[in-house]
C-alpha cells in the first residue's frame, strides 16, 4: 500500500477529508492505514465514531475488528470481525484475509476457524491451503478452543 511519509500524508489527507464530511466512507480507509501504522487506539476511535453513519460498511467492520484485536481485545474484535463476515458477500477472499491477519497478530485458533470456512468455499485456492499450513504449524494442533468457542461464522 502507501509507505512512510507517504503513507503519514494520506492519513491527513483523510483526517482532512473527514472533518468536511463526517458521514464520508473514507473513515474506512483512515482507519485501515492507522492500524497498519499501529495506531490502533486512533483507529477505534475513527471506527466508533463513524460506523454509525455506514452499519452496513463491512470493511468498516473489518478495520475496527483488526483495531481491536491490535489493542489487545479479542473478544470484542472477533466480533466486530464476525459483523464483517455477516455483511459481506461472504467469498473467500474476506475469511481469508481476516484469518491472516488474525494469524500474524498471533491468535492461530481464531485464525484457524476463519480459514477452514474460506477452504470450505474455495477448496482448491493455493493461498488458503498454504495459510492452513502455516496455522497448524503455529498452533501444532491445538487451535485454542477456550478463546473460539463463541465464534460461529455464518
Amino acid at each position: 500500500m502507501v509507505a512512510g511519509e507517504d503513507q503519514a500524508g494520506r492519513i491527513e489527507q483523510l483526517r482532512a477529508q473527514l472533518v468536511e464530511q463526517p458521514d464520508s466512507e473514507v473513515f474506512i480507509e483512515l482507519a485501515e492505514l492507522l492500524v497498519q501504522s499501529g495506531q490502533t487506539d486512533e483507529a477505534v476511535r475513527v471506527c466508533e465514531s463513524h460506523l454509525g453513519f455506514h452499519p452496513d460498511a463491512a470493511r468498516g467492520h473489518l478495520a475496527y475488528g483488526k483495531a481491536l484485536v491490535g489493542q489487545g481485545q479479542l473478544e470484542e474484535g472477533l466480533q466486530a470481525l464476525e459483523r464483517a463476515c455477516m455483511l459481506a458477500s461472504s467469498g473467500a477472499e474476506l475469511l481469508e484475509e481476516i484469518g491472516r491477519f488474525l494469524l500474524e497478530a498471533g491468535h492461530p485458533g481464531p485464525a484457524h476457524l476463519y480459514i477452514d470456512k474460506a477452504l470450505e468455499k474455495a477448496p482448491d485456492k493455493e493461498s488458503l491451503l498454504e495459510l492452513s499450513g502455516a496455522v497448524e504449524d503455529e498452533a501444532g494442533g491445538d487451535f485454542g478452543r477456550q478463546s473460539t468457542e463463541k465464534l460461529t461464522l455464518g
